[in-house]
């Protein structure tokens, strides 16, 4: 049972570490898009703050991924 419930927990986790990406993308090209002269100001360098957090916000949830990952994988042995 309690394997059965990780493995869920394993597939939303690795579901918002997708969306995570793809909204850190989305959010980037945002801030590339913007007009040049908005370029430097604080509404563009917020943009890419936000985007390179949501891409940071990803790896570590892919590394929380990895580990409960092992731990299971060391539980079945």
């Amino acid at each position: 049972l309690i394997c059965k419930e990780m493995s869920r927990l394993l597939e939303v986790l690795d579901q918002a570490r997708s969306d995570l990406e793809v909204l850190a993308v989305d959010q980037q090209a945002d801030a590339d898009d913007m007009p040049e002269n908005l370029h430097g100001g604080e509404r563009h360098e917020r943009a890419e703050t936000v985007a390179e957090e949501l891409d940071q916000l990803a790896d570590e949830l892919a590394d929380l991924i990895k580990t409960l990952d092992d731990l299971r994988s060391g539980d079945e042995t």
